[in-house]
């Protein structure tokens, strides 16, 4: 797991901005092919999901997770 998953799993705000403002791998999976949104909403940590929200998206990334 990626140190941004951790952060988000555990509900670290602080931690999650800092590695947002260094540019983390937002789109990254655990080993299930879990992703930091699925993370924050099944952990309940929705001051994270507004922290994540504020990252600009990349166009593929949006595309992918409508195509879901």
């Amino acid at each position: 797991m990626t140190p941004l998953l951790v952060a988000t799993w555990k509900g670290h705000l602080a931690v999650v901005e800092v590695l947002l403002q260094n540019r983390a791998k937002i789109v990254a999976t655990d080993s299930c092919m879990r992703t930091v949104l699925h993370w924050v909403v099944d952990q309940s940590h929705y001051n994270v999901l507004q922290a994540l929200l504020k990252v600009r998206l990349s166009n593929s990334y949006l595309k992918r997770i409508v195509d879901l």
